[in-house]
């Protein structure tokens, strides 16, 4: 026994013996542990090894949680920060910029989430970003969809055949202005698709909406009797902000009845709205109808207008609807020259407007190209009108202008650089049938072309009206140039272009060029070329009206000899003429000479026999003896009489 006591003794090392156990940093290549070496070595600082292990993660990472990367399995109850996570189900947890790809995050709060397939469920993604490619810097994707929104995401199917309408309308009242004081927020934008989307009804167009398409080649609404379009119009008390509606086709070929106008940005006086690069087709009866202030219609073609193509302040008066602006746009009539219809169509309604600007646009057809006829109480004044096409190829008459009532009023008006040609009736006719005020009007540079009647008309009760530099080529010879009412006074005709041919401009021209009807007060017509038609001016006076005139220096009446008798009265021909020639006398003394206005100039020639004698008992100032062959120059005096040099 001792002998087995031995063996075993040398079996145990020393170490083994009572003792502290041996740390493992000291265990050798020959040390034998014993038990208790094994058991201390299993705890670390009095932990569990375990344990230890995380507490010395946790105090390496500065006490951070650990960044893991779960597969499969199942994370429950943890607080996972910038975790990957492929597969498997995270449920209650709260995650920070997490990176999912596939499977299902339900009930989630995400902050910047990037989420690759899958489906996002009941989740903020407010706060999270959005890079556009090749973009330098991310954006709150809260902020962009404060920007603009997609009548798609309010279930607009733009299938060409389910009604939008309802859709349109949740899309633009989910981004209208609804903010106090007088400066709102800003354009919120709701984008249609490039598709054909169908509207039945009313599609409402709040204050700070922009409803937009992507382009008039892209974006169709499909519009049937009822469609329209509604600026909704400001109810904010001093605000300037307005909507806008743009690149669009509107298709209104399913419109069987003129019913309503298919944008109306009138009936709600809006401001500073606009309605620009749209098109509307399919021969509408009405197109747009604008009111309000700084109302603007840019590059908008609307094509076979059957009742009225643009409105302009209906429902308004006294000028109220301010600054409205027609501008590089186009409409088109169901009238073309040579058709046989009869046509109704007014291109361009004006009723009521203050400083109402039309630049760069054309005209074409129908019944009148460009109609101002303010009704009672309605006012158009302070108008410009610059490089534009007021009418071509009319039925009736390019451009009227007419009161409808005595409480009307259509004034200061300029057209510059404009244009109306090819009227089957006039070019342009300025009345007063409804006994208004019908006063200021200036022509600059104006074509006159083609008119089948008069090329520019006059009625009664029109006011000073200037015409000047202005071209007046190829109209009926059975029309007048430019035709003035009787009673119609301050008009200025002045160093206009209308000869007998303008070359190019079709053949021949009005056989008058400028006829004043009598009693035409402060008429200035001055450096004119008529050459070669037949009768200049016709310039109606009598001494029971007398009036101011300057008719001087115009190419045509300067070459023109009038042949008149000399006998106690004799009467100058309302065809003026620079000259006037006795060519028959009855031996009488010439005591009153017909056809002076105040300032008038006549050189008289005495192609008779004998001498001819002016005395003075009418009204002649001063006695003079024309000789034979002589001639003498007659200037009509303030005094009512003719004075003789």
């Amino acid at each position: 026994m001792k002998h087995i006591a031995l063996a075993l003794s040398l079996l145990v090392p020393i170490s083994a013996q009572a003792r502290s156990p041996v740390p493992p940093s000291q265990w050798t290549q020959n040390y034998i542990p014993s038990l208790a070496d094994w058991k201390s070595a299993l705890l670390y600082n009095g932990v569990p090894l375990g344990q230890a292990l995380g507490n010395e993660i946790l105090r390496a990472s500065d006490g951070e949680a650990l960044k893991l990367n779960r597969n499969d399995d199942t994370s429950i109850n943890q607080i996972l920060t910038t975790p990957t996570i492929h597969g498997g189900a995270a449920m209650g947890q709260s995650l920070t910029t997490p990176t999912i790809n596939g499977g299902i995050a339900t009930g989630q709060v995400l902050s910047r989430p990037t989420i690759t397939n899958g489906m996002a469920v009941g989740m903020n993604i407010g706060a999270s970003t959005s890079t556009p490619l090749n973009a330098p810097d991310a954006r709150l994707v809260s902020d962009k969809f404060g920007e603009a929104l997609s009548v798609l995401d309010f279930g607009a199917k733009c299938d060409g055949t389910t009604d939008d309408t309802v859709a349109f309308n949740a899309a633009t009242a989910a981004v209208a202005d609804t903010k106090t004081g007088s400066g709102g927020s800003v354009l919120h934008h709701v984008l249609i698709p490039g598709k054909a989307c169908v509207i039945t009804g009313t599609v409402n167009l709040p204050r700070g909406v922009w409803l937009s398409g992507t382009g008039m080649s892209g974006s169709e609404l499909i519009f049937g009797d009822n469609s329209q379009i509604l600026f909704t119009g400001n109810n904010v008390t001093n605000s300037w902000v307005g909507s806008r509606l743009s690149d669009l086709y509107i298709n209104v070929s399913g419109v069987t009845s003129a019913q309503k106008y298919p944008i109306d940005a009138a009936t709600n006086a809006p401001v500073s709205s606009q309605i620009d690069h749209l098109q509307i087709e399919g021969g509408t009866y009405y197109g747009i109808d604008m009111s309000g202030n700084n109302v603007t219609v840019d590059t908008v073609f609307i094509q076979g207008v059957k009742a009225v193509g643009i409105r302009v302040g209906h429902g308004s008066t006294g000028g109220n609807n301010t600054d409205p602006r027609i501008i590089n746009t186009t409409v088109s009539g169901d009238y073309f020259a040579g058709a046989t219809n009869a046509s109704s169509a007014i291109l361009t309604e004006i009723l009521d407007a203050g400083g109402l600007t039309l630049q760069n646009n054309d005209m074409v057809g129908g019944k009148i190209g460009t109609l101002i006829n303010p009704q009672a109480k309605q006012t158009v004044f302070h108008m410009f009108a610059s490089n534009t096409v007021l009418s071509d190829s009319a039925q009736q008459y390019g451009m009227e202008i007419d009161t409808g009532a005595a409480t009307s009023t259509a004034s200061d008006m300029k057209f510059d650089g404009s244009w109306t040609a090819n009227a089957q009736s006039m070019d342009v006719a300025i009345n007063n049938n409804g006994g208004g005020n019908v006063n200021g009007y200036m022509f600059v540079g104006h074509r006159f072309y083609l008119a089948n009647g008069d090329a520019f008309h006059a009625g009664t009760g029109v006011q000073n009206v200037t015409i000047t530099g202005s071209q007046f080529c190829g109209n009926s010879s059975s029309g007048t140039g430019v035709f003035i009412s009787k009673g119609d006074s301050g008009f200025i005709i002045t160093n206009n272009r209308m000869p007998s041919s303008c070359g190019g401009e079709g053949t021949g021209n009005s056989a008058i060029g400028v006829s004043a009807a009598g009693a035409n007060d402060h008429t200035v017509i001055v450096g004119n070329d008529m050459n070669g038609i037949a009768y200049p001016i016709n310039f109606t006076v009598s001494d029971a009206n007398v009036v101011a005139a300057e008719i001087a220096h115009n190419i045509g009446p300067d070459r023109t000899m009038s042949i008149i008798a000399a006998s106690t009265t004799s009467t100058l021909p309302a065809n003026i003429a620079d000259y006037a020639e006795f060519n028959t006398s009855d031996g009488a003394t010439v005591e009153t000479l017909v056809g002076g206005w105040f300032g008038r100039h006549v050189f008289l020639h005495n192609q008779t026999s004998g001498s001819i004698t002016f005395g003075t008992n009418a009204n002649i100032c001063n006695r003079y003896i024309l000789a034979k062959y002589a001639y003498v120059e007659a200037i009509y005096t303030p005094r009512s009489c003719w004075y003789l040099h």
